[in-house]
């Protein structure tokens, strides 16, 4: 039979080992910070940066995030939690230029693209207003 320092310890193993698994899935209950590119925007606090490139003529200046989860699957569902987020921040969302998992904003001079995928998203400063 198992102790009950043993059972302790499997409990508290446990629940480090799901910890840690859950720690980079999207949960906006774990709140917000600024991001790498523009402090007015806020991403997930537990999104971590990553690599990619745009190739659109459009945008002045990009970040990529690896977020797991964050767009359902295929893309498909982005958390219109976040969305809101970005909104009560004080952006504006264009509606008619979204486009699947493109969301547009504005906010004074600035427009931005943020793109979710499934498990990632990337936010993306567009050179200028339009």
């Amino acid at each position: 039979m198992f102790s009950g320092k043993r059972i302790i310890f499997l409990f508290i193993l446990s629940l480090f080992i799901i910890l840690g698994a859950c720690a980079n899935i999207y949960n906006d209950q774990v709140g917000y910070k600024a991001s790498q590119i523009h402090d007015q925007i806020p991403v997930p606090k537990n999104a971590e940066i990553t690599s990619g490139e745009a190739n659109n003529q459009k945008i002045k200046e990009s970040v990529f995030y690896k977020l797991n989860g964050i767009g359902g699957q295929q893309g498909l569902y982005p958390p219109m939690s976040y969305i809101e987020k970005i909104e009560e921040w004080g952006w504006k969302q264009l509606k008619e230029e979204r486009l699947g998992g493109k969301f547009t904003f504005i906010k004074e001079e600035t427009k931005i693209w943020v793109i979710i995928d499934e498990d990632s998203f990337s936010i993306h400063i567009l050179d200028e207003a339009e």
